[in-house]
């Protein structure tokens, strides 16, 4: 598997093609909450949808296009190398 960094950068890579990438600091619940989609990425695990924070949905409350697609390409690039 990539390192951290090297995930980190692929992800934002093919992140980019599929959505514009903007970052903010500090991330605050409330943008999280206001987002169409929000998904975490790492070495280890990969990509994966949160859904809901607090107990309330974001977005649609279920894994949006944009986290599926990311995820796909991310598996081909750590499987392809």
């Amino acid at each position: 598997p990539p390192s951290s960094t090297v995930a980190r950068e692929a992800v934002l890579e093919l992140t980019r093609p599929v959505m514009p990438v903007e970052f903010r600091a500090p991330v605050r619940p409330t943008d999280l909450l206001a987002a169409d989609e929000v998904f975490v990425a790492g070495t280890a695990c990969g990509v994966i949808g949160i859904v809901r924070l607090d107990g309330r949905d974001i977005g649609t409350g279920t894994e949006g296009p944009v986290t599926m697609q990311v995820r796909e390409r991310y598996q081909v690039l750590v499987r392809d190398g």
